[in-house]
């Protein structure tokens, strides 16, 4: 009589049993770092928009172009009169129900206080990933010149500054000379 090879039943389920136990602590951290880098694509745009306004506005001082006003002289209302491309082709990391589509908001916000409450108000749950800008004027704040604020809602909650609290926004504030 010849003697069968192959696997047993009791082979078989366990090696089933291991390849399930490696799925189900595998899946759910490969799903938590996408979710990690969507948040640091969404900070990295709030981080970059600050100096590329920056820049912009500096440009339109030194050409007589600029009039204080942040939506007319420098984010226009498209890709083809912005001094920032960027701003209109950016897409949002956070897609969804109930989130912007797109990676900034072109419409800024006024800011009256030299920490950005007022932007960092308006980064909220509802619109996760959309960077909103936020832009003061000298006269409005006790500034030499002025103020640009660009805040963010992540998913995923951090430390504060004052590493004290946890929270959901990111920001970064520029002077604007």
């Amino acid at each position: 009589m010849k003697k069968q090879k192959g696997f047993t039943l009791i082979e078989l389920l366990l090696v089933l049993a291991i390849i399930g136990i490696i799925s189900a602590i595998a899946i759910p951290a490969l799903l938590a770092q996408r979710a990690r880098a969507r948040d640091k694509t969404a900070s990295t745009n709030a981080t970059n928009i600050v100096g590329d306004l920056v820049a912009a506005i500096d440009k339109a001082k030194e050409e007589g172009a600029w009039t204080g006003n942040l939506k007319n002289d420098i984010i226009g209302n498209d890709e083809s009169d912005t001094k920032v491309p960027t701003m209109h082709r950016e897409k949002n990391p956070w897609p969804g129900i109930g989130t912007a589509l797109t990676a900034y908001n072109i419409n800024p916000i006024t800011e009256t206080d030299i920490e950005g409450k007022t932007t960092r108000a308006t980064a909220a749950i509802g619109n996760k990933g959309q960077v909103q800008i936020g832009f003061g004027e000298a006269d409005g704040i006790t500034l030499s010149s002025g103020i640009l604020v660009s805040a963010v809602w992540l998913n995923n909650s951090f430390k504060a500054l004052d590493g004290t609290t946890d929270t959901f926004v990111f920001y970064k504030i520029a002077n604007v000379d």
